[in-house]
């Protein structure tokens, strides 16, 4: 199965981290954001990630360029901002199999990435997609979800609204089917939540994860991961790559 990490943004809440480098690259303990994303999803069954660029993009190629990753990374870069689905749909020829993970990179969970795909595995063929769930604290910061069979039924983004505190971790594993679904959306920038999901509710698989899970979205976030996220070691050879990327900016 192959994925693609969204991690062309501004970060503009992270701001002055984000002055210098990009959000997908802001360290945790030391080690750049984008670096544990790609370990976990190799690590998990993931035989090559598709990362989208934008803003700062030359400090994700210098990174990427000489990491150990580099044969199992494609970079795209986007002149103009996409809207997540549009990245999806843009980079459909990527995907060949019938099954592929989405997610966004500017989260930071210690999720098993083969759980999330066996749990895919094992729904009917008319299910288009496994959400990743985690239980919030903040339920008005996020898009959260009511259930029903372990099904996703009803989707509320980021609402000031009574409906629990199950919260959508923007980690998809999506069938190819979805591809006709947003070629019919016609928009010139679709949305995962604003535009795919409500689409597809009834079809979508729940898998709830109990672990860490934190938007890396502002500076608390930021500061709280680097106190509570478990410490990984980083390869030695991606640590000389993002030093060498830290240079060139």
């Amino acid at each position: 199965m192959k994925a693609l990490l969204l991690a062309a943004g501004y970060g503009t809440r992270l701001d002055p981290i984000t002055k210098v480098i990009p959000k997908c690259m802001v360290p945790i303990k030391g080690r750049p954001l984008l670096d544990i994303w790609i370990e976990s999803l190799l690590e998990g069954g993931i035989t090559q990630v598709l990362i989208n660029t934008h803003y700062k993009n030359e400090i994700v190629e210098e990174f990427i360029s000489n990491s150990s990753w580099k044969d199992l990374v494609v970079l795209v870069h986007e002149d103009k901002l996409l809207g997540t689905g549009s990245t999806i749909l843009k980079n459909e020829t990527f995907f060949c199999e019938d099954t592929f993970l989405v997610a966004h990179a500017d989260n930071l969970t210690d999720l098993i990435i083969s759980n999330l795909i066996d749990s895919h595995a094992k729904v009917d063929q008319d299910i288009l997609a496994t959400m990743l769930l985690f239980n919030t604290p903040k339920p008005e910061a996020c898009g959260v979800v009511k259930l029903k069979g372990g099904l996703v039924t009803e989707f509320f983004e980021k609402k000031l609204t009574d409906n629990g505190n199950l919260a959508n971790g923007a980690v998809y594993i999506f069938n190819r089917t979805v591809f006709n679904i947003l070629r019919d959306i016609k928009k010139e920038s679709i949305d995962i939540s604003l535009d795919l999901i409500p689409l597809i509710l009834g079809k979508i698989n729940s898998h709830i994860h109990e672990g860490y899970f934190q938007d890396i979205g502002d500076i608390n976030n930021w500061v709280e991961a680097n106190l509570y996220f478990k410490e990984q070691k980083m390869k030695k050879q991606n640590v000389e790559a993002w030093k060498l990327a830290l240079k060139g900016e």
